[in-house]
């Protein structure tokens, strides 16, 4: 059963870069590729975020890839559902690689922004990268935050560097490369009225 759930002081929000679906509580839809937006889920973690307790969760084969979820997110603890997809599709700015993170139930909105961290190869000279979500009942990704390195390359990822990005609603999130230096304003991302 898909229902919205609204937190924070009177709106919704998400994170890092995840992730989008159907929701959380009704059974098997966190296990099923969302309209096609990815082919197979990596991992789930269902996580009650917010009221003041911050959270990481981390996610792949080496816990390198990370959602740092604030205890002021909402007002009270809330429950959520993150999955690690892959096979993302390849629609507007979509992500470098062929992950995301999917945050559940649509109609999340966080009071302040959760990070996403991930893997990803360096970008070329005069690119960077933006962190980009397909927005609930949305069908391709669109730019949301600037991304900003964490690491160099590292050895133990073969040679990839870890950035970081925001979010603030549920979603597939992931990272794209984009022109260096990027335009983030309202407007192009979507939110003017």
């Amino acid at each position: 059963m898909l229902e919205k759930q609204r937190m924070a002081l009177g709106v919704c929000g998400v994170a890092v870069m995840s992730a989008l679906g159907a929701a959380a509580c009704g059974g098997d839809e966190a296990d099923t590729p969302q309209g096609g937006l990815y082919q197979a889920v990596v991992q789930t973690q269902q996580a009650e975020v917010g009221g003041g307790i911050p959270q990481r969760l981390r996610f792949g084969a080496n816990e390198r890839i990370e959602l740092d979820i604030p205890g002021e997110v909402a007002p009270m603890r809330v429950g959520i559902t993150v999955s690690l997809v892959t096979g993302t599709v390849r629609r507007g700015q979509h992500p470098v690689n062929d992950a995301g993170l999917l945050v559940q139930p649509q109609g999340l909105l966080f009071a302040v922004p959760v990070r996403v961290r991930q893997p990803v190869p360096t970008p070329p000279p005069g690119r960077t990268y933006v962190s980009v979500v397909i927005p609930d009942n949305g069908t391709e990704f669109v730019a949301r935050t600037a991304g900003r390195r964490v690491s160099g390359p590292e050895e133990a990822l073969g040679g990839l560097e870890i950035w970081e990005g925001e979010g603030d609603s549920s979603g597939l999130w992931g990272f794209a490369e984009v022109a260096a230096p990027i335009d983030l304003s309202p407007e192009v991302r979507g939110l003017s009225n």
